[in-house]
């Protein structure tokens, strides 16, 4: 495990958005929960309804409403238990850091990178349009992985700098970052 020391020179300060993820909670709590309640009280009322087709759409409606829920606390879970939540890329890997820790990652100890986000309008709005899950060879911190999602401030320049510096083997310098 490398120390924040041995990485090098700092090219960049990289800080999630987590007041965006509150507004996401605020919204998606209550939505998801008044949608759910609403679902749920016209399928129990059309229980006895031979018509199935009459259950499609309060059923797609709870569904969706107990998602965008989870959603809404996932949201807040991450809000609240990674405050200050950041990454500091330097010329020999990066720092991630939240409520008060940080675990420094050499570029020699990232495994695999892989970008499972998706480039939607939806995925925008919740920050996973950027969804890169950098893998670890061995624990660090007891963490054998670390996710920069779009929350983070310019996480698809971030993400590049990794995936050249892991993928290609091409450190980010002052002059790359």
């Amino acid at each position: 495990m490398a120390t924040e020391r041995e990485l090098g020179a700092v090219l960049g300060r990289y800080e999630t958005d987590n007041r965006r993820r509150r507004k996401i909670a605020v919204i998606g709590v209550p939505a998801g929960a008044a949608l759910t309640a609403i679902g749920m009280m016209v399928v129990l009322s059309g229980l006895g309804t031979p018509a199935i087709g009459v259950m499609v759409f309060p059923a797609f409606a709870t569904g969706i409403g107990l998602g965008v829920f989870v959603v809404g606390v996932w949201q807040a879970l991450l809000s609240v238990t990674r405050t200050d939540e950041a990454f500091t890329l330097h010329e020999g890997g990066f720092v991630h850091s939240y409520a008060g820790k940080s675990w420094a990652i050499a570029w020699d100890e990232i495994a695999d990178v892989k970008d499972n986000g998706r480039d939607t309008m939806l995925q925008r709005a919740l920050g996973g349009d950027v969804r890169y899950r950098v893998k670890l060879r061995s624990p660090v911190g007891r963490r054998r992985s670390v996710t920069i999602t779009g929350f983070t401030t310019d996480a698809v320049e971030l993400t590049k700098l990794v995936e050249q510096a892991v993928v290609h083997d091409v450190r980010p310098t002052r002059e790359s970052a």
